[in-house]
């Protein structure tokens, strides 16, 4: 039983000497992290624009090149009558 004790102080008394370093270490990882992810998010937001501008552009140019096409026949078409 004395042997417990003395384990379960001692247990108490390392975690006293680490929990201000622990702390320090997890918070400083945590904005680290943080700071990372905000970094990532904002890249990949960026990138995410710029592909959904260049598939913007390209159906446009689908759409333009169909009423085009569209204009031409109905052009054409009415010409026959």
């Amino acid at each position: 039983m004395a042997l417990r004790r003395w384990g379960v102080i001692a247990a108490r008394q390392l975690w006293e000497d680490i929990e201000p370093d622990l702390r320090q270490f997890v918070q400083d990882r945590a904005t680290e992290l943080t700071e990372a992810l905000r970094n990532r998010m904002k890249e990949t937001g960026k990138s995410a624009i710029e592909e959904e501008k260049d598939r913007f552009r390209l159906r446009l140019k689908e759409v333009e090149r169909a009423m085009s096409e569209n204009t031409s026949s109905n052009s054409s078409a009415s010409g026959m009558n």
